[in-house]
């Protein structure tokens, strides 16, 4: 619980201000204006429309493993 609440508290409120039209999966465009919006290195998601992709505007879009695997490669 506590690693919730230090997270939180790091946590910035972003307010999409770019229009993402995403025709194979509409209910997806949210995520991807708020990458953009927040010019995010990384999104993870594990919804096959999205990894599709592979990379949106400069963000990056990875599973949780990948994103584990490309911090612990990293240190």
């Amino acid at each position: 619980m506590r690693q919730v609440l230090d997270l939180m508290g790091k946590a910035i409120t972003i307010e999409p201000d770019t229009p993402v039209v995403f025709e194979r999966d509409p209910k997806d465009a949210m995520l991807l204006e708020l990458a953009l919006a927040s010019k995010a290195s990384y999104l993870v998601s594990e919804d096959k429309d999205l990894l599709s992709l592979g990379q949106y505007e400069g963000t990056r879009i990875v599973t949780c493993i990948q994103l584990l695997d490309l911090l612990s490669s990293s240190e």
